[in-house]
């Protein structure tokens, strides 16, 4: 084989690289987007009583609360249940810290802050993501779903409305991954 043949064979080889990781790329984004969509789902379409195990819950009571951010070129959702479990969401790269109880007073304090919104908020049937520069928070009760929104650059610099929820939900936020962090790892397959 010449060296012209040899060029061509590896021009075509980088090329089919080239198109295999592109096609990866994109088959991956779409599962990681499956993943956070599914996860997200879970809040807002179970059962009020698979929510809640076997406490028994009161109408209308909140039982959880969920803050869908926009940050970057992604977006968080951070989601706690009135029992002090805990979860965050990625949007682009479909992770998730399934925190369970690794912050329960920060979650049950999150789910107290929304409760106090309710009477403030929308009532809603549907729950979109927000546009880039709005957080959504939604609030789940035993029958019925809220909505409070707020500016993202506002609740940034300590100015927004739904300051207080933000501060809240950040704080759980913030220990998930300072709980991921600490984690021990599993070790990587060799």
């Amino acid at each position: 084989m010449d060296a012209i043949d040899l060029q061509s064979v590896l021009h075509v080889l980088m090329w089919c690289a080239v198109f295999g990781y592109v096609a990866w790329r994109k088959h991956r984004q779409k599962a990681n987007l499956a993943m956070y969509r599914g996860l997200r789902e879970i809040f807002y379409s179970a059962a009020p009583e698979v929510l809640l195990g076997d406490r028994p819950g009161k109408p209308g009571e909140v039982i959880g609360v969920a803050m869908d951010w926009p940050i970057k070129d992604t977006q968080a959702t951070v989601i706690a249940f009135i029992d002090g479990t805990g979860s965050l969401y990625m949007k682009r790269q479909g992770s998730a810290i399934c925190g369970g109880y690794g912050a329960p007073e920060l979650a049950r304090a999150f789910v107290a802050e929304a409760a106090s919104w309710v009477a403030r908020a929308e009532k809603v049937d549907a729950h979109p993501e927000p546009d880039p520069a709005t957080v959504y928070f939604y609030i789940r009760t035993t029958d019925a779903l809220y909505r409070v929104s707020d500016s993202v650059s506002a609740l940034l610099v300590g100015k927004g409305a739904a300051e207080p929820l933000f501060v809240a939900g950040n704080d759980l936020m913030t220990a998930l991954f300072k709980m991921a962090d600490t984690a021990e790892k599993v070790p990587e397959r060799a």
